[in-house]
């Protein structure tokens, strides 16, 4: 709730600001009517059995100080992060050496996890024999989709953004001038107006309703929308700011092609998602 600034309690009650991750439809309906639960989830058994679990630990476990847990910082035996040390070292370690071994490796320690987020109960479905290497596109040519994601100028400096954009126009790529604090002229229309050619992009987080405003940003004449999830992140916020700040991007994606798609939009924009740099199979673009 410290989400939503300076409202009082009063304010939040039946203004249906929420959406519920990870909670049966059925429990929704009955204690919380009119909030969204799209993949459903646990019931009131469930949350009994996670409430116990608590308890035992607090009351049965002999222990004075409850475990951390690693909620915001990883612990060794606590929740599974999607970022790890062991999993970081080893892509820095492929990075460093140009190694596409260890970067398999990093691939599969990755992959290895547990469930963490929606896109992790997906797989992708071969539609018939591999493609011979010496049909796909050159590196050069690949390059040219690549693109820096929308950070915060607040989380960089101006210096930063600069850099990237110089490498990046270097190898064929794309970038972008960031988001949360960007200079005032880059609207839709000044950006046209200054650079008919350039694609413009317009990132929006994942939230109830997006798709509304995914539709008025196409009519706007972007050219790309970037849909954030709540698994991103900003050197400019505390740990807790960032916690449910928002929802995972599967939903948010779906909910801006669903009406970009019912309006005629769809055609028009090209829909993006970002999350933290990850095995190539993590970053979705069509």
């Amino acid at each position: 709730m410290s989400k939503m600034g300076i409202s009082v309690i009063s304010s939040y009650r039946g203004g249906l600001n929420f959406e519920a991750v990870g909670l049966s439809r059925a429990m929704c309906a009955e204690y919380f009517p009119g909030m969204h639960s799209r993949i459903s989830g646990i019931g009131v058994s469930g949350i009994q059995k996670k409430l116990e679990e608590v308890h035992r630990q607090g009351w049965r476990g002999g222990r004075d100080v409850l475990p951390v847990g690693g909620f915001y910082k990883a612990q060794r035996s606590g929740e599974t992060h999607a970022w790890e040390a062991r999993t970081m070292a080893l892509l820095q370690k492929a990075c460093d050496s140009a190694s596409f071994e260890i970067w398999k490796q990093f691939s599969a320690a990755m992959r290895a996890h547990p469930p963490i987020h929606l896109r992790d109960l997906l797989d992708i479905r071969p539609l018939g024999k591999p493609v011979p290497i010496e049909e796909v596109e050159s590196i050069t040519s690949i390059r040219k989709r690549f693109v820096t994601p929308g950070m915060s100028l607040g989380a960089l400096s101006p210096e930063a953004h600069k850099t990237l954009n110089v490498a990046m126009n270097r190898i064929g790529a794309k970038s972008d001038s960031g988001e949360g604090g960007e200079d005032p002229a880059q609207l839709i229309y000044d950006l046209k107006q200054i650079n008919p050619r350039a694609k413009v992009c317009v990132k929006l987080v994942a939230s109830s309703g997006v798709g509304t405003i995914a539709a008025g940003v196409a009519k706007a004449k972007a050219d790309v929308i970037l849909i954030s999830g709540h698994n991103g992140g900003t050197g400019a916020s505390p740990a807790t700011s960032i916690k449910y700040a928002g929802l995972p991007w599967e939903i948010g994606l779906t909910e801006a092609h669903q009406v970009l798609a019912m309006n005629n939009l769809r055609e028009q924009v090209t829909l993006r998602t970002d999350g933290g740099l990850r095995p190539g199979r993590g970053r979705w673009t069509r």
